[in-house]
């Protein structure tokens, strides 16, 4: 099977040598699933796995299947990812390219605009350059990046420093990258999520972010390439400077150039920080190419050398050999072939080794799945004692191997495995080694669940229906099946929705039946939609319809609204009509906006469901409330529902906002207008039309007496993500001539002092 190593900060640095080791029939299966012919729920795959800082910039909730970006949505019904991402794009008026397992989405840029910044790029005057490449580079494409980083190995010093600040600039910014309107994602070849290409990077907590899919892309260009070469020959003294280029030289496919500018950090010594950085460097020296991979004989006499310290007497020889045995072994387990298969083997068989080598042996097996292991590592598995260390690291190389012998064998063991481990709970006094034992517990079923099939299912099940299995690790495999969608897990999660004794759990349970879509499953959660026996039951039924969007339950919701006498209940019941999306739902909820006689509560929550309806008259009914004379709390409610939470809300609610500003609400609602405005601000790209039709009105509301300087003052921060800082400071300078308040006239001059700062 194919193993793919994406190392630490690179997003591509993957093991080609696992190609060639894979197993006839799953070569032939890795060949057909080119990235180009995976099915579009591979958005859905990378995103389930990502927590909300890591995510891409697609919005691709499972339980929705629809990935958006700003004003545009795709409806994914299994269509190949080339198909989807040209019909997006398309859509939404993008473009796309594509690397090495890498594609990168960008706003298209206006060629005139580029040719004007690369010749001021050029310019005599430092503060020309450098609002010249941070326009180049905060609207990156792939031109745009390729102007700026060509500048590297220009002949005037200046110039090709301003680019080296940019590169580190652009490389260290990519925090800010993962909800930014520009996104690239990683794409995998294995269904397999513990051996694709991300999973190492949420292993170690790694950023999976744009810039480095983007510079891999654009330093395929050859004059990139050069440039990049260029400027490591120049930089002979910067640690700094050669940690950057180095890693630009790996993503440019440059070894020797890469080699060169990464070789001092292997020379400098001390803490985990440099540790951690000559980890990067060394990972990008393999992705460039750099390094030599080690022949087979010269690994083997590595081992012996390293079991050779293991059976010395000395303790910090042993601990030594123990950590050279891990490196070893590890350097097999990226060869991939054969040989390194056998030899490793043989280690995690032999008796006379100690149990921490074979142990090593074993996890270093994972990587290697074979059909050849699997009878000698059942019959290791039958040998073993009671409590036996070995016990937990063979069943991770068995399951790791999709066979239905593997699978048979692995499926019972594992369960009985971990039905032991959690009686061994009672037997801990220690709350910190209890606790400590509950977390290995919950790491060994995340993983686990990391596999797709019928396996984690299988295992799990008898867990979830047995009383010894604690409350919390009930819920958590609950959670952990939501990404699955395999009609083997609906028996059991019915089970545990309809008997557990603990309401989270159930909710647990109903929302991952909704989250699969399973027929069978979402007739049981409209059935339970009727039931009123158990309230929380009940309200996780609903829960899980909405989310999974089930058309069917629209009308059985509405009634249910209808004839609710309970104010939470009518209040979290409406909530979720703007959760479902039906096209009804915005009709229902309007009514319910517009009507005086309906009480707060329940108009509140039409507002904040309404927010979530992309329709013009959801649009149309919010605005109306903010801008009539309502209850202030509605109106409050409103605003909230109108505040961009993400780059793809600014272009539906940016109009609306200027709209609302426009008929200068009382000052508290204007201020939230203000502050909703800003955010837009911050993701409009650069001459954007609603960026400056933002601007304009950004300024007449200042230079607007009659309104609050709280308001005004609030105004005043859209501008620092102006992109004409030199006409807005001009018209601020004006302003502030003729404002009266003392208090206004400082805040005014600071911020035209700060826009003159980063004028061109």
């Amino acid at each position: 099977m194919l193993v793919l190593r994406l190392q630490l900060a690179l997003c591509l640095v993957m093991s080609t040598l696992g190609i060639a080791a894979t197993s006839e029939p799953l070569q032939q299966q890795t060949d057909i699933r080119l990235w180009q012919d995976l099915p579009s729920e591979t958005l859905i795959e990378i995103n389930s796995h990502l927590n909300d800082r890591q995510r891409f910039a697609w919005y691709a909730d499972p339980a929705l299947d629809v990935a958006s970006f700003p004003g545009h949505s795709l409806e994914l019904h299994g269509e190949t990812l080339a198909a989807a991402l040209d019909a997006y794009c398309a859509k939404a008026g993008l473009e796309w390219v594509h690397g090495e397992r890498v594609v990168w989405i960008y706003q298209p840029a206006d060629d005139e605009r580029l040719s004007k910044l690369a010749s001021q790029l050029r310019s005599k005057e430092a503060n020309q350059r450098i609002a010249a490449r941070n326009a180049l580079l905060n609207n990156p494409s792939p031109n745009s990046l390729s102007i700026a980083f060509q500048a590297l190995g220009d002949e005037d010093a200046d110039i090709a420093n301003e680019a080296l600040s940019g590169l580190h600039d652009f490389l260290h910014s990519s925090p800010e990258w993962g909800p930014s309107m520009q996104t690239a994602m990683t794409l995998f070849g294995d269904p397999d999520w513990p051996r694709n290409a991300i999973h190492p990077f949420l292993r170690y907590h790694m950023d999976i972010m744009a810039p480095w899919a983007a510079l891999q892309i654009v330093a395929q260009d050859k004059a990139v390439a050069a440039a990049i070469a260029t400027a490591v020959e120049r930089h002979q003294d910067s640690i700094g400077d050669h940690l950057v280029l180095g890693m630009a030289a790996a993503c440019a496919r440059l070894p020797d150039t890469a080699q060169q500018a990464l070789a001092p950090w292997f020379d400098i010594g001390g803490g985990w920080q440099q540790r951690y950085i000559t980890g990067r460097a060394h990972a990008a020296l393999d992705f460039a190419g750099a390094v030599e991979r080690p022949k087979f004989t010269q690994l083997k006499q590595a081992v012996e050398a390293a079991l050779n310290k293991i059976s010395s007497d000395d303790r910090r020889e042993r601990r030594d050999g123990h950590s050279e045995l891990s490196d070893v072994l590890s350097s097999l387990a990226h060869r991939g072939d054969d040989q390194a298969r056998d030899l490793i083997l043989s280690l995690a068989m032999d008796k006379d080794q100690p149990g921490g080598v074979r142990q090593a042996a074993l996890e270093a097996l994972q990587a290697l799945p074979h059909t050849n292991m699997i009878e000698p590592l059942i019959a290791l598995h039958k040998s073993l004692d009671t409590d036996s260390d070995l016990d937990r690291p063979i069943l991770d190389v068995l399951r790791q191997i999709d066979d239905p012998q593997a699978i048979k064998y692995t499926t019972p063991a594992l369960a009985k495995t971990i039905q032991g481990q959690i009686a061994s709970l009672a037997d801990i006094g220690d709350s910190r080694n209890h606790e400590r034992r509950r977390r290995d517990i919950r790491s060994w079923l995340e993983d686990i669940a990391s596999k797709r099939g019928v396996l984690p299912i299988a295992v799990f099940a008898p867990l979830l229906l047995s009383d010894q299995t604690p409350q919390e690790l009930r819920r958590e495999m609950c959670n952990l099946l939501r990404n699955h969608r395999h009609p083997s897990m609906v028996e059991p999660l019915v089970q545990v929705y309809q008997h557990d004794e603990w309401p989270d759990v159930r909710r647990a349970a109903a929302l991952a039946l909704g989250q699969s879509r399973i027929p069978a499953a979402m007739e049981t959660l409209r059935e339970a939609l009727a039931d009123r026996r158990s309230p929380s039951a009940r309200q996780a039924a609903v829960q899980a319809v909405a989310r999974a969007r089930d058309s069917e339950s629209f009308s059985t919701l509405v009634t249910m609204i209808d004839q609710s006498t309970s104010n939470d209940e009518r209040v979290f019941l409406i909530q979720h009509l703007g959760v479902i999306r039906h096209p009804d739902s915005a009709d229902y909820l309007v009514n319910i906006l517009s009507d005086d006689n309906r009480s707060h509560l329940d108009r509140q929550a039409a507002a904040s469901a309404l927010s979530l309806v992309p329709t013009t008259l959801a649009r149309e009914a919010l605005v109306a409330i903010v801008k009539g004379d309502h209850d202030l709390t509605l109106q409050r409610q409103t605003m909230n529902a109108l505040s961009p939470r993400s780059h793809a809300d600014v272009p539906i609610f940016a109009p609306i906002l200027i709209e609302i500003m426009a008929s200068r609400p009382q000052d508290e609602l204007l201020r939230m207008v203000v502050d909703s405005l800003v955010r837009c601000m911050v993701g409009l790209a650069a001459g954007h039309p609603l960026k400056e039709q933002i601007e304009q009105d950004m300024l007449a509301l200042i230079a607007d007496a009659e309104v609050s300087n709280n308001a005004r003052r609030g105004a005043l921060e859209a501008f620092q993500y102006s992109d004409q800082p030199a006409a807005v400071a001009d018209r601020l300078e004006v302003i502030q001539a003729q404002e009266r308040n003392p208090i206004m006239r400082r805040f005014i001059a600071r911020a035209a002092e700060e826009l003159r700062i980063r004028e061109p």
